[in-house]
């Protein structure tokens, strides 16, 4: 498995001494088969958005293990609805 990870504030050391490649969040979206969403509600709302939604895989899997908020549900059941 390759690890990749996105941060606004990425520690680079720590990635790099943990085999973690560092991306961009709208590559990461469209290269992942497993997206992990880990983040906490910093007023930003819909963090993955449709934007995001629309650039993963079709058999993408979208764990959100944080806060409802981070993620657009109107975008995602469209996604679901599209088949995508």
């Amino acid at each position: 498995m390759r690890l990749v990870a996105f941060d606004p504030y990425p520690d680079h050391k720590f990635a790099s001494a943990h085999n973690i490649n560092v991306s961009g969040a709208a590559r990461l979206a469209g290269d992942s088969d497993v997206v992990s969403l880990h983040a906490q509600q910093t007023g930003q709302r819909d963090t993955h958005r449709r934007g995001r939604i629309e650039l993963m895989k079709p058999s993408a899997l979208l764990i959100n293990t944080a806060r409802g908020q981070l993620v657009d549900e109107d975008a995602m059941a469209a996604a679901l609805r599209e088949g995508g």
